[in-house]
């Protein structure tokens, strides 16, 4: 959400820290699949942005 309201220019965007608290039981819910993907993503965008190149996978 931040980067479509960054490219479009819908408002501003402001950090606020999150504060976690870490886990007493149980595991992540985060495996390498969601990160794979997340770093494919990123990095598809960022390449679109600079190229040109691909801009249909950017979000809208």
């Amino acid at each position: 959400m931040a980067f479509v309201i960054s490219r479009k220019k819908l408002g501003s965007i402001v950090k606020s820290p999150i504060v976690y608290i870490d886990r007493a039981f149980g595991e992540s819910k985060m495996n390498t699949r969601i990160m794979c993907e997340s770093m494919v993503l990123i990095t598809r965008w960022g390449f679109a942005l600079r190229t040109g190149i691909g801009r249909k996978h950017l979000p809208h």
